[in-house]
């Protein structure tokens, strides 16, 4: 549902790389890409954090109750600015494909969906507790490794964490393909 809306607004989206493209953050910043899965019975969060050179810090990925999928996302979010407080980072951005969770946080005034409101809520609070925090929505293809690292602790149905040192396979490749993504 959340893919189909974008597509409908493709031709308005901008031409930053940002928005169109994985894009490395600022010198002493981390970037963290945030993605959920969702099936009949089963969701997951997924939070991937890199640095200026693109190299994944950490990976974490967990099972969650059933919600829907904006609940969903929106909730990963919240976990993800919570991992950023307890890894004690100061200057986070945080990106995903869930444009109904980004836009609130990202829009003067924009009201969110009443089933997030509270979660958003809770992340504009915890935002307060950084030097700088950003969120930015981005193109599912700019956000491959985020999904991909949700769906793999689906299929394993289990809660996953994983250094630089340590990333499957399949989680390497994802983000060598958001890397690349420059035009999506």
């Amino acid at each position: 549902m959340e893919y189909a809306k974008t597509l409908s607004k493709e031709k308005t989206i901008s031409k930053d790389k940002s928005v169109n493209g994985w894009e490395a953050p600022e010198d002493g910043w981390i970037k963290i890409n945030v993605d959920a899965a969702v099936t009949e019975n089963a969701t997951t969060l997924a939070v991937v954090a890199r640095n200026k050179k693109g190299e994944v810090l950490k990976v974490w990925a967990k099972m969650h109750e059933w919600c829907s999928p904006l609940q969903v996302e929106a909730i990963t979010m919240l976990w993800a600015i919570q991992l950023a407080l307890s890894e004690n980072w100061q200057h986070i951005i945080i990106k995903g494909d869930a444009k109904s969770c980004f836009d609130p946080l990202t829009i003067f005034k924009l009201q969110p969906d009443w089933s997030i409101a509270t979660t958003i809520s809770n992340i504009l609070d915890l935002r307060k507790l950084f030097l700088n925090c950003k969120f930015s929505w981005v193109r599912r293809c700019c956000n491959t490794a985020a999904h991909v690292a949700a769906k793999y602790a689906m299929k394993f149905c289990r809660a996953c964490y994983f250094s630089m040192y340590s990333l499957p396979v399949v989680i390497v490749d994802a983000c060598k393909n958001d890397s690349l993504c420059f035009v999506c």
